[in-house]
C-alpha cells in the first residue's frame, strides 16, 4: 500500500519476523521506498543462529542481489547500509 501510494522514507528499521521469506518481502519493500542516501537497518543479523535458515541467510542474500547499490555503515548484530544515489527513487 505504501509503495502504491508513493512513499518514500529516509530510514527503514526492520525487525520481528526471524522468517526468512518475511525477512526477504520486508527487504525489498522497504528498498523501493528508500530515499537516496537512506538508511536500512536490519535487527539480529547476527542472531537466531540456531534456527534452520538464520535471519543473516536472507540478508546477506538481499546485499548480494544489490551489490554496488550501498555502502555499509554498521556491520555487527544489527547490519545498517546506505543507499547510494545511483540506486534511488528520488
Amino acid at each position: 500500500m505504501l509503495i502504491a501510494q508513493g512513499r518514500i522514507f529516509d530510514l527503514a528499521y526492520i525487525d520481528g519476523s526471524h522468517d526468512v521469506k518475511q525477512i526477504s518481502v520486508d527487504s525489498d519493500g522497504t528498498w523501493q521506498m528508500l530515499a537516496s542516501h537512506g538508511l536500512t537497518i536490519w535487527d539480529d543479523y547476527l542472531g537466531g543462529q540456531s534456527l534452520p535458515n538464520p535471519p543473516k541467510s536472507a540478508i546477506d542474500k538481499f546485499c548480494d542481489e544489490h551489490r554496488g547499490e550501498f555502502i555499509v555503515r554498521i556491520d555487527g548484530y544489527q547490519l545498517a547500509i546506505q543507499k547510494l544515489p545511483t540506486s534511488s527513487l528520488v
